[in-house]
């Protein structure tokens, strides 16, 4: 026979929401995140759309509940994808903008975005400047700081290699700076062997310290996408999760996997990059071995390019 139905009282409703409150953890991303919307909504909509203190409380508690139910003690990303369903007010159509925008900020797909974009097209110039740098944080800017890890490397190097595509005044450059840094080593060197001779720890240099910030950068960025996927595609805990339809869910996937494995793949071969490129510092290992190593972005200076300088 059919199972019996409890009904669910508002007591029952009650108890699930002074739980929530008290029991589950918002993290600060989403607090972010939310600052981030209310200032699209204020903004890129047309009427605009005000999200008041109040209301803002109460979102964060619906999240909350949302988190309860699916069986968490903290809000995660995938919560935050019906934010859509709770801040719009008689527009229907703003759903869709709120949407992509909720897309963009969570599944980190908008490379190559640019800020007008990213709030719909919106001629207002009043933008927060984190939706702003957000928005310029894509693809194209994490491959420009890598690429100056990279060149800085080559200082580091002494001149001996360069980064493949620079034209021949880069290349000159690079070699001249190595070798400037490399006689102020030895000065550094010379002066600690005639002190006191005392060998501390070997400390991170500043380009290590590039290395381990970017790299963090990325290991954050993977980790919030493996909320929604791993690497064969989307995950179960968006299938599974209680508020979110089979229908949503089939049009998400259709409408950003494609994307978010891109995206997720850049990520992840430039980490590897990054930390293949740490340990080669670590170890000191030659210039030919780090040219081996990466063919596409470095080369050694030849014989006659040294003469030459």
């Amino acid at each position: 026979g059919s199972l019996p139905l409890h009904q669910v009282t508002r007591e029952d409703i009650l108890k699930v929401k002074d739980y929530s409150i008290e029991y589950v953890t918002v993290p600060p991303s989403v607090f972010v995140l939310l600052k981030k919307l209310r200032v699209y909504l204020r903004t890129a909509l047309e009427p605009p759309v005000v999200v008041s203190d109040r209301r803002l409380v109460h979102i964060v508690q619906l999240l909350q509940v949302c988190a309860f139910l699916n069986g968490r003690r903290f809000v995660n990303r995938v919560d935050c994808l019906l934010l859509e369903y709770m801040v719009w007010d008689h527009e229907v159509r703003h759903m869709s903008q709120v949407r992509r925008f909720l897309q963009n900020e969570l599944l980190a797909i908008n490379a190559n975005v640019d800020v007008g974009d990213l709030i719909g097209q919106s001629t207002t110039t009043t933008i927060d400047f984190e939706v702003e740098a957000n928005a310029l944080d894509s693809q194209k800017l994490l491959t420009r700081r890598c690429d100056k890890i990279f060149r800085e490397t080559t200082e580091h190097y002494e001149g001996a290699i360069y980064m493949k595509g620079d034209t021949m005044s880069a290349r000159y450059t690079a070699y001249r700076r190595g070798k400037l840094k490399q006689r102020s080593r030895e000065l550094k060197t010379t002066a600690k062997t005639t002190g006191n001779g005392e060998e501390g720890k070997r400390r991170t240099t500043p380009l290590e310290a590039k290395i381990n910030g970017l790299a963090e950068e990325l290991e954050k960025l993977i980790m919030d996408k493996s909320e929604f996927m791993d690497t064969q595609g989307v995950c179960n805990s968006l299938r599974s999760h209680q508020f979110l339809s089979d229908d949503y869910v089939s049009q998400l996937v259709c409408e950003v996997e494609p994307k978010l494995m891109k995206s997720w793949r850049f990520h992840t071969e430039m980490l590897e990059e990054l930390y293949l490129l740490r340990v080669c510092l670590e170890r000191a290992l030659e210039p030919e071995a780090l040219v081996k190593l990466f063919p596409n972005k470095l080369a050694t200076f030849s014989k006659n390019w040294r003469t030459a300088l």
